[in-house]
């Protein structure tokens, strides 16, 4: 008789089957075993499929793998975990959903080289390394080959012990799009993608959760009629590795359509499919022929598995080299914990992988920033993340528009959090009354541009500001637009909007004025109204006015009057601009000149606007000449002076004409004295003295 253990092979006699009665013969004929003849002293010939000095000894024509014996002619006795009649299949409690089964409770997982590479030229070197620089493998694992890996994640989260109470704290939710990854989000913002989709407490991917026909009782849908049959065991026999159904206890009903299904067989309202119940979801198996004596479907040995024993039970079944049995190491030799994650990890070198410490246990993939590995190098990122392992922050940010913008000029380092581009500005290098400080960009999505010379306003919602949160502001107006550039409102200039801005167009009554037709000087009259720096060919020409406002003036004045000055100094503080009053008799003004309208008499002025402000300062003050200015007064003096010069000659004219006559009657006296001789002389001198 032969029995077993879990340590080796009990034999108690030698047994064989007869061909003819199938009965067990357990004693010797004529000295030999198994049906040989004596043919000599301690002699036997044996019957087929026998051997040995007392056909004691079965004969097999196959090898008997594993360690397992041949016991009957042909015939294998296999070690536990082997079947077969070699014993070169292995036996799983398990299936082997992408794998097939190599060893007891030992799946070989499909794995291939994962395809992440850089943009090298002949195909670029792996992302994904093992220490001798080959790319690391995908594809699945676990100990029913169910869990995809995901080369590219952040790390291996070992399962939890759900039937330890202190361990559920230590349960990890993991989100993502959706449990099949094809939940989609119209929102710039999707909550929903934060919802567990998979997590480690043994029901991720591990294909044994369900609902199966001994523990939970559970129904088949007949595809053809959708009437339903259903299953439950009522007495159910537990020990420590299997359950089985007692005899007769497995009872079945039959339901024409899903609505005659009872209460007992729902869940939630929803008919219990047997077949697995999966997180990811995946269809489940339904068929009126399904064997219900081989349902792997199990929660109480098949799921919530956070450590699962596997191998041989005597050695590692050849299979030291092998991959897809855990690691990429092979298998272990005997029953042992099952590792699920190679462990490759990168050095202080980014460049050089190492091996990192062995994890032994059940577990799943964990993209970065708690996302979901799903399917072989695919992660499904939670809410805010993206990128092929989910630790590529996304922003998100609502501008004025409505439109959804990242960050627009920086870079988004957290979920909807940006770093926006600032720097040291260098405006007062350039303009000395700059203030120094940080300049660049602001504002949750950075289109936000910053203006040292500016101010914020938090209030402003002007098309410069589009994420809405306000703006800077220059002077005058303006609006910041690029970091420490201003764009000034109508009639301003300048980095900061301070400068106004006159200009004037050419009339032909201003092209006259100017008295020319250079192109050039037309161009700067019309660039700078106010100044007209060189439109003259004076050496020491400085700017006829400055421009103090949108097209106002400030024209110089190199002297007026100063009633003030004038009351207390006097001079030339009293001297008013020039008007001439005989401007109907004549006309002083050049084109370009003009007489002052102001208290100005010597300086620049021009045409004036609605407000009675110069917008120019093309037309030079006339200043007159002494005579242009008294010319009045000179034509006065001047008559004057002719009308007194000509009394004078008038009364020197008469003076001269008595004289004459006086003369003439002294001469006749002198003739008649000259005549009266003997006269006295003193009446002669009385006489003489009278006439004169």
């Amino acid at each position: 008789m032969v029995t077993y253990d879990d340590n080796r092979t009990h034999i108690t006699g030698k047994w064989f089957t007869s061909k003819d009665d199938d009965v067990c013969v357990d004693h010797v004929v004529r000295g030999c075993y198994n049906n040989g003849k004596c043919i000599a002293p301690n002699t036997c010939q044996c019957a087929p499929g026998w051997s040995g000095y007392d056909c004691s000894v079965p004969v097999c024509e196959q090898s008997c793998f594993h360690n397992g014996n041949c016991t009957h002619p042909n015939t294998c006795t296999c070690e536990r975990g082997w079947s077969g009649d070699d014993c070169s299949i292995a036996l799983c409690a398990q299936d082997c959903n992408y794998g097939h089964c190599v060893a007891p409770d030992t799946c070989k997982c499909d794995q291939w080289e994962n395809e992440w590479r850089d943009g090298r030229v002949g195909g670029g070197v792996p992302l994904f390394q093992k220490p001798n620089g080959d790319p690391q493998l995908t594809g699945y694992t676990g100990y029913d080959c169910s869990t995809p890996i995901c080369v590219q994640a952040e790390k291996f989260t070992l399962n939890v012990d759900t039937t330890n109470t202190a361990s559920l704290d230590e349960i990890v939710s993991l989100g993502g799009h959706g449990k099949n990854g094809t939940l989609e989000c119209t929102e710039e913002r999707c909550p929903d993608y934060n919802q567990m989709v998979t997590q480690n407490d043994g029901r991720s991917f591990q294909g044994g959760c369900g609902w199966d026909v001994l523990e939970t009782g559970c129904c088949f849908e007949d595809n053809d009629t959708k009437a339903y049959s259903c299953f439950r065991c009522e007495e159910l026999l537990v020990s420590p590795h299997n359950a089985t159904c007692a005899p007769e206890a497995l009872e079945e009903w039959g339901f024409d359509n899903a609505v005659e299904v009872p209460l007992a067989f729902r869940s939630f309202g929803d008919i219990i499919h047997c077949g697995a119940n999966l997180n990811p979801e995946v269809l489940n198996v339904s068929s009126i022929n399904y064997d219900v004596n081989r349902v792997t479907t199990s929660n109480m040995f098949l799921c919530h598995v956070w450590e699962w024993q596997q191998g041989d039970y005597i050695d590692d079944a050849g299979l030291q080299n092998e991959v897809g049995v855990g690691t990429d190491f092979g298998l272990k030799s005997g029953r042992h914990v099952r590792v699920n994650h190679n462990n490759y990890q990168r050095s202080a070198d980014p460049s050089v992988w190492v091996f990192g410490p062995e994890i032994q246990g059940e577990g799943i993939y964990e993209c970065f920033n708690r996302g979901s590995c799903i399917a072989p190098d695919k992660c499904s990122c939670r809410d805010g993340y993206g990128g092929y392992d989910c630790a590529t922050p996304l922003c998100r940010h609502e501008q004025a528009t409505g439109t959804i913008a990242g960050c627009v000029n920086g870079v988004c380092v957290a979920k909807d959090e940006c770093q926006c581009i600032q720097q040291e500005s260098v405006l007062w290098q350039v303009h000395e009354e700059a203030d120094q400080g940080r300049t660049g960009w602001n504002g949750t999505d950075c289109s936000m541009p910053m203006c040292l010379q500016g101010w914020f306003d938090p209030n402003c919602n002007v098309s410069a500001a589009p994420g809405n949160e306000g703006c800077y502001r220059c002077a005058n107006g303006g609006i910041c637009v690029a970091p420490d550039l201003c764009q000034c409102a109508e009639g301003w200039s300048g980095y900061d909007c301070k400068t106004p801005v006159c200009r004037a167009d050419v009339t032909p009554l201003i092209r006259k004025q100017l008295m020319t037709n250079d192109p050039r000087k037309i161009n700067l009259f019309q660039e700078d109204p106010c100044g007209m720096v060189g439109f003259t060919t004076l050496r020491k020409e400085g700017p006829r006015g400055v421009c103090i406002a949108p097209n106002q003036c400030a024209c110089n004045c190199q002297a007026s009057y100063d009633e003030d000055l004038c009351r207390r100094i006097g001079g030339r503080y009293c001297q008013t601009p020039f008007h001439d009053p005989r401007f109907k008799q004549r006309s002083l003004l050049a084109p370009n000149e003009i007489f002052g309208t102001r208290n100005c008499y010597s300086g620049y002025e021009g045409f004036t606007n609605e407000d009675d402000l110069f917008s120019s300062c093309h037309l030079r003050i006339f200043e007159p000449t002494f005579l242009q200015r008294y010319t009045s007064a000179v034509i006065a003096l001047g008559t004057l002076t002719c009308i007194a010069l000509l009394v004078f000659a008038v009364r020197l004219w008469i003076k001269l004409s008595r004289r004459k006559s006086s003369d003439r009657r002294n001469r006749q006296l002198e003739r008649n004295e000259s005549t009266n001789v003997g006269r006295n002389a003193f009446q002669y001198k009385m006489k003489r003295r009278k006439s004169e």
